[in-house]
């Protein structure tokens, strides 16, 4: 509805770029009007566009996915620009890229968190991005109304942070370098963590700045903290903490505090240290708590950690963390942004694409596999994505163990994740896993396999045994002998069954056969005990004891034991199948499994013989059900 509409005003002329001269600096286009225009054959320079900063492409995945957020952005090239503040559908979005330079630097939402739902004016090349209608190479930006700041927003009363994500309220800043801070997890604690290992712009001066704090709402002017950190013994590594008068460390007046810190050991991670209390009683109006890493270029690099971050705690509302059922997710609607909660259900599958409903996959399966995301629901077998959730899956040791890109055994698994609830792709959803924990492996069910009666048996074929709806099974894999379980089967002339009922007749000559269970072991007899023996191969028992002869009767099939002259017989007594010496129990019937038994006719100059349905041969066959066999192969006819 929303593109009929734009396009009927294209068409009528109102609010056209030609009707209102748009596209210039002076009336630069709406992001609908941009859109409306499409992607041109050639790229047009100096467009002017006007629109929201909704987030950007993260591109770290196998497929680039739209964030429509800043928190914890990994990408500072390009951003989203959206018709409203609130857009979250990148059908209705510009992908701007961000060249190198002043632009990169004031526009992107790695650096620059605050730009998140801003409105701004773009100059740029109109052409095709991200396989998209985009904006390139940016020229110029001017932002409409106050530029935001990273002081931008309300300030709180106090602080009572953990780090399950790093909140868009605080401010993550690269002075020098390119490291960041980041949210992670060790056990059941979750920090902020910082570390110039594997960073390639040395040295390296982070910031992480809490929102705004009213001290003089503060009730408790104390602030304390924990710090963890791993090192050589010796670093030069630096780690401090300070109080601000705004969120820009490079300009802001800044106080350094004096608190404890733990302490890098030889090797590995330090315990956590508490800071102890600090007395902020002096401050008065709005101030920031910044976390300051140092490394220089010949540092060792050692990763610094912190957590529980505290001043005035009470008078913020920490929620209590809860395992949720993908259900209750749904009811609280898309809007509901809950952090570090739990949610329990089942891999499903995943979403190829930007929308939800239409790219909602079930199975583990397809070109486009995400390893970025997956669906989770409160039932291994559900396919309605309306009583599913999306979850994001962020790059890192999550992502390698939960998407089905790399994993697709985990397609049905039992699923307990601990992260954010909040919206993803524009629905109820899971953000920002910092844990995970996967129930037992799923062994996919077996592909039943359909047979139907056989008149005749033929080598090289695979037979069900069957009396009345009683299928003998092959003996377990840990023993070398016994009688035959049963399970039950439909009745009739033909059934399907999952279970290991399968015996492969193979010739032996003289018409005689080997009798081999679906799971490749051989059947004989010795001794003098009414049960079966099983064996890996045909060796060192008398020849006899793995041959069988097949004879079918009015009674049924007699599958007789060569070297013990016994007949294969279901006891109904016990309910298994057994070989005896005399005919006292049931024969069975044989069913051959469908594909591998009765074939075409061939041509072929051999004779036709015709038998009835007992197995015997018929000279004259005429009114009624015969098997007729010629050149090795049989069919069922009627005369």
């Amino acid at each position: 509805m929303r593109k009929t509409l734009l396009a009927l005003c294209a068409v009528l002329g109102f609010g056209s770029a030609a009707a209102q001269n748009a596209g210039s600096k002076e009336n630069p286009l709406s992001v609908d009007q941009f859109l409306e225009q499409g992607i041109p054959a050639e790229a047009v320079p100096d467009t002017y566009v006007k629109g929201y900063i909704v987030g950007y492409y993260d591109t770290t995945g196998s497929s680039n996915e739209a964030k429509f957020t800043a928190d914890g952005c990994n990408n500072a090239t390009n951003i989203l620009l959206g018709g409203s503040s609130t857009e979250e559908d990148v059908a209705y979005c510009i992908p701007v890229q961000l060249p190198k330079g002043d632009e990169r630097t004031a526009l992107n939402l790695v650096d620059n968190p605050q730009n998140f739902r801003h409105e701004v004016i773009l100059c740029g090349s109109h052409e095709k991005y991200f396989s998209a209608n985009g904006l390139k190479n940016v020229s110029w930006h001017q932002w409409v109304g106050e530029a935001p700041s990273a002081s931008t927003g309300a300030a709180v009363e106090g602080l009572n942070e953990t780090f399950a994500n790093i909140p868009e309220s605080w401010t993550n800043v690269k002075v020098s370098g390119d490291k960041a801070f980041y949210a992670t997890k060790f056990g059941d604690v979750t920090y902020a963590a910082m570390t110039g290992y594997k960073g390639t712009e040395p040295p390296f001066e982070a910031w992480l700045i809490s929102p705004a704090v009213d001290m003089d709402k503060a009730a408790e002017k104390v602030l304390s903290f924990r710090t963890q950190v791993n090192g050589y013994g010796s670093t030069t590594t630096v780690f401090e903490a300070y109080v601000l008068d705004s969120t820009d460390p490079v300009t802001a007046t800044k106080t350094k505090l004096e608190a404890t810190f733990a302490v890098a050991p030889e090797s590995g991670y330090s315990q956590w240290a508490e800071s102890g209390n600090i007395d902020l009683s002096a401050y008065k109006g709005k101030v920031y708590v910044g976390f300051r890493y140092y490394a220089s270029e010949d540092a060792n690099y050692a990763t610094w950690c912190v957590t529980d971050v505290k001043l005035n705690p009470s008078a913020i509302e920490v929620p209590e963390t809860k395992t949720y059922s993908v259900a209750e997710i749904i009811a609280l609607g898309p809007d509901a942004k809950v952090a570090n909660q739990k949610v329990k259900g089942y891999i499903v599958g995943y979403v190829d694409g930007q929308k939800y409903a239409e790219g909602a996959v079930f199975g583990a399966s397809g070109e486009n596999v995400s390893a970025t995301n997956l669906i989770l629901a409160d039932a291994a077998g559900e396919t309605d994505s309306s009583k599913c959730i999306p979850v994001q899956l962020p790059s890192g040791d999550v992502r390698t163990a939960l998407n089905l890109k790399d994993n697709p055994g985990n397609l049905g698994r039992e699923a307990t994740l601990t992260g954010n609830i909040e919206k993803y792709f524009g629905v109820p959803g899971f953000k920002g896993v910092t844990a995970y924990e996967l129930g037992a492996e799923v062994t996919p069910p077996a592909e039943p396999t359909a047979y139907e009666k056989a008149y005749t048996v033929e080598a090289g074929k695979t037979y069900a045994i069957v009396t009345g709806t009683k299928a003998a099974t092959v003996i377990p894999a840990e023993k070398q002998f016994g009688y035959l379980n049963v399970v039950d089967v439909a009745e009739g002339d033909s059934f399907s069954s999952t279970e290991k009922i399968g015996f492969t007749f193979e010739d032996a000559g003289d018409k005689t056969f080997h009798i081999k269970g679906v799971d490749g072991r051989y059947y004989y007899m010795k001794g003098t005990y009414n049960s079966f023996n099983v064996a890996d191969q045909v060796s060192d028992v008398p020849e006899e004891g793995f041959t069988w002869t097949v004879d079918f009767s009015a009674d049924g099939v007699k599958i007789v034991n060569v070297l013990m002259a016994k007949t294969l017989q279901y006891d109904e007594k016990y309910n298994s199948y057994g070989i005896y010496p005399e005919i006292t129990h049931a024969l069975p019937t044989l069913y051959v499994e469908k594909g591998a038994g009765v074939a075409d006719i061939e041509t072929t100059d051999a004779p036709a013989e015709y038998f009835n349905l007992q197995g015997v041969r018929v000279a004259n066959p005429e009114n009624g059900i015969f098997i007729m066999r010629k050149g090795g192969k049989a069919v069922k006819v009627i005369r």
